[in-house]
């Protein structure tokens, strides 16, 4: 009986895949799990050049164009896998030159948020030394009025 390159017998005596063939799906999509239903083994066991008298050859061929077809399918899906890797690739390429646009630019803002912050304090500073310029000059023109005063009394009682 001819058998695929990737069977063997299983304990229940049908054909099933080996073990190193690549996914689950791939073998279920391909191999029935119930007695006597194995998709390669066909109806009674015929293969290439098999026992049963009757187009044995088609057996062998179907299995080679589900096989290629299933290929296809993953060369397919392995593409588009390569296709959505590659945009994503793209996608964080652009969201990483964004993240580094973004901190450049909080950096600017914590630098201006600094300097915002020392030119306030130096403001408040400044408001401070005016009010107490102020009062030092409200106190001193009291002095010179009250010299004033003084002089005047001074000379009024020297007359």
């Amino acid at each position: 009986m001819y058998v695929c390159p990737q069977e063997q017998i299983s304990t229940r005596e049908d054909v099933s895949p080996s073990p190193s063939v690549a996914s689950d799906t791939f073998t279920t999509s391909f191999w029935h799990t119930e007695e006597g239903h194995s998709l390669v083994g066909g109806g009674g066991g015929l293969g290439v050049g098999g026992g049963g008298g009757s187009g044995g050859g088609g057996v062998g061929v179907v299995c080679v164009e589900e096989t290629l077809a299933a290929l296809t399918r993953r060369e397919g899906s392995r593409r588009t896998r390569d296709d959505a890797l590659a945009a994503l690739a793209a996608e964080r390429s652009a969201l990483t030159a964004q993240l580094a646009a973004a901190r450049e630019r909080l950096a600017d803002l914590q630098g201006l948020q600094e300097q915002y912050d020392a030119l306030l304090q130096m403001y408040g500073e400044k408001e401070e030394q005016l009010a107490e310029l102020r009062l030092d000059l409200h106190d001193v023109t009291q002095l010179y009025k009250q010299q004033l005063d003084e002089l005047v009394r001074l000379k009024r009682l020297a007359r």
